[in-house]
């Protein structure tokens, strides 16, 4: 199975109350401020990988010297696997889904944010960005989840 990742869009009540302490809420505001979560399928089946930050001097998988010489995947390092990134250096796996632990900096292009809902992302990873998206509203829901059918 392929794990599947959804927006959730729903109203900042955090924000829209602390702007009622400011001045009165405004029917564009409601629709201005809104708050969207992601969320996986299958979050302990998602896989993903993480840059290591412990020390790995000594492993080098160009210097001859080194045990890791010409080995780019599954070298044990302080007692963890790890493969070698071009970019990142050595990187191990990430614990759970890391498409709903990456924080999208980003606008989602295709969601209506004027309203509440749930969307179908398509996940695309490059070297350093995880960008998301749409490809269909699912629910008028911004609760519903995968298993009430799609």
């Amino acid at each position: 199975m392929i794990e599947k990742h959804y927006a959730h869009v729903t109203r900042d009540r955090t924000l829209l109350r602390r702007l009622a302490q400011l001045r009165r809420v405004t029917r564009q505001d409601v629709l201005d401020y809104s708050l969207i979560t992601v969320t996986c399928s299958n979050p302990s089946a998602c896989e993903g990988w993480i840059k290591c930050s412990a020390d790995h001097d000594g492993y080098d998988p160009d210097d001859p010297d080194s045990p890791a010489y010409d080995e780019w995947e599954g070298v044990m390092i302080h007692g963890k696997i790890h493969d070698w990134h071009s970019i990142y250096g050595w990187v191990t796996e990430h614990p759970g889904c890391p498409v709903i632990d990456h924080t999208p900096e980003q606008d989602f292009c295709g969601i209506d944010t004027s309203r509440d809902g749930t969307y179908l992302l398509d996940i695309d990873w490059d070297d350093t960005a995880c960008f998301m998206t749409v490809v269909r509203r699912v629910s008028d829901d911004p609760n519903w989840k995968p298993e009430e059918q799609e």
